[in-house]
């Protein structure tokens, strides 16, 4: 008797909901509280922190504006990664944003025409990165008590992601377009016009949102869940990385080991990531296993690289500080938070705009000294 990769994962997807139902019966007050906990840290950090970029990143996408990119920036993605310039806008997205924005960028380039499935498949496994804001902020500040960690933390993170995406860059190198040739693609005119692409836009940054919240919600009431082991803090993050870090960051260990056990789940995302990019991605048709693939690769070398950098510039501060929750940290505020990614999107299209200017001036000048 043979069974299938889905058969499996729907017999575990039901397990785990009948275990989550006996939860509820047996220990309604917990499953309440932890799930009215899950929804304040997605209304007050998780909806302001990521809705303006995947509002941002569809609107890239559908108004042509990738296609303009991809002219000038394609001599800077090709030779690093074999992709085309417009996926420049993914990886910037994806490593100041946070979980999923990167592969939502992909999966619209490549619903657009703009690029392969192999090189949307290639984005999707080093584009797609935790935020600065989580990681200095909440895992640095909050939860280690230490600005230091949190930046050596987000610097092993960024470098492995470029790390993987060179690595990356001979899957499926049969599919990918060569490097003169460009894909065609539709003007503003003949797609949409501005009102429809904002709409459309808006209805699937808002359907993308509810799935990542509920996706959260569920993960977070599931490890509450969980019974109470030496080995809990590990599972917790390989399911949701903001409360097991939290339980690694508590853990009785020393600072190098913490970081690069945190170094690595930060990379890897989580379960909880992992089906949020499935869900995002699967209408798409795109496959989930070079995700997986790029985000396992990218934990190793993360937590490679955090060892290095503790053992020739080590933390000598201390780093005892109270604890707090992502609420306490991120989620004071939301205004703040929303101004926040408001503010970065705006500096992103300014670098864009100057950096197109720069390539356009350049080509320009080089044509003119051909002639």
């Amino acid at each position: 008797m043979t069974f299938s990769f889905n058969k499996i994962l729907r017999t575990t997807f039901l397990l785990c909901a009948l275990h989550i139902s006996l939860f509820l019966i047996m220990f309604p007050s917990v499953c309440i509280e932890t799930g009215k906990s899950a929804i304040n840290v997605c209304l007050t950090s998780v909806v302001p922190a990521l809705f303006p970029f995947l509002i941002c990143s569809g609107f890239f996408s559908a108004s042509g504006a990738a296609a303009a990119c991809s002219r000038y920036l394609s001599p800077l993605m090709r030779p690093l990664f074999k992709l085309p310039g417009c996926s420049a806008m993914a990886f910037v997205l994806g490593i100041v944003s946070g979980y999923p924005v990167g592969a939502a960028c992909a999966k619209d380039l490549y619903g657009t025409g703009q690029c392969t499935k192999a090189e949307a498949e290639q984005m999707c496994a080093f584009c797609n990165n935790s935020g600065p804001l989580f990681i200095i902020s909440v895992v640095g500040c909050g939860f280690l008590g230490s600005p230091q960690a949190g930046r050596y933390l987000y610097a092993s993170h960024i470098i492995s992601a470029i790390i993987v995406g060179i690595i990356f860059r001979f899957y499926k190198s049969h599919e990918r377009i060569p490097r003169l040739r460009t894909l065609p693609s539709k003007p503003l005119s003949d797609v949409k016009n501005a009102v429809g692409i904002f709409g459309s836009v808006m209805d699937s940054s808002v359907f993308t949102m509810l799935k990542i919240c509920g996706f959260i919600l569920f993960f977070t009431v599931f490890a509450a869940s969980l019974p109470k082991t030496g080995f809990t803090p590990y599972l917790h993050s390989l399911l949701e990385i903001t409360g097991g870090i939290k339980q690694i960051a508590a853990l009785k260990l020393s600072l190098d080991t913490r970081m690069c056990i945190i170094s690595f789940f930060a990379a890897f995302s989580g379960i909880s990531v992992i089906l949020q990019v499935g869900a995002i991605t699967a209408p798409s048709g795109l496959s989930l296993m070079p995700f997986i693939a790029g985000k396992l690769l990218q934990g190793l070398i993360s937590a490679g690289i955090t060892s290095l950098l503790l053992r020739f510039f080590p933390i000598t501060q201390a780093i005892f500080l109270q604890q707090k929750s992502p609420a306490d940290i991120i989620s004071a505020e939301p205004l703040d938070i929303l101004f926040y990614s408001l503010s970065v999107i705006f500096a992103i299209v300014v670098v864009f705009c100057a950096i197109l200017a720069a390539l356009a001036f350049f080509r320009k000048r080089m044509n003119d000294t051909r002639l």
